[in-house]
């Protein structure tokens, strides 16, 4: 059994074995070129949202555009976060949504809060949901 002081540390050997199993051994990968992954560390991840939430957004603000409701939503998730800390739980965002008139299931709710970022508490950014279903005008 090797020593304490005979043993590599390497940091960085689980996320290279994933990409080694994502990408093969032919990805050009040297696991210790500390360049390397400072610059992959520079490199921002970004979430995509799956094309099926999208279209759900999609279709949110376009039942809002054609009431003309686009303002009152956003004006409701305000009015629904006293604090303004920008984050409501589903249950604040699901009664936003009933008193708009759109009759959506918890489900249907939790769908729309699905790619939102989430607090320490498990409440979703409503600017988020603003933008997804209104736009940024």
């Amino acid at each position: 059994m090797p020593e304490e002081r005979d043993r590599v540390f390497y940091r960085f050997f689980y996320t290279d074995y994933q990409r080694l199993e994502e990408r093969g051994v032919g990805d050009k990968m040297d696991g210790l070129d500390l360049q390397q992954k400072a610059d992959e560390k520079k490199k921002p991840t970004e979430f995509q949202i799956p094309q099926k939430f999208l279209d759900f957004y999609m279709e949110l603000e376009n039942w809002m555009k054609k009431r003309q409701l686009r303002a009152k939503f956003c004006t409701l998730l305000v009015e629904a976060d006293p604090n303004r800390e920008s984050f409501l739980t589903n249950q604040q965002i699901y009664a936003c949504f009933q008193k708009l008139g759109m009759k959506l299931s918890k489900k249907q709710v939790a769908q729309a809060t699905y790619s939102l970022h989430q607090d320490q508490q498990g409440r979703f950014s409503y600017p988020e949901l603003i933008e997804l279903t209104c736009g940024r005008d």
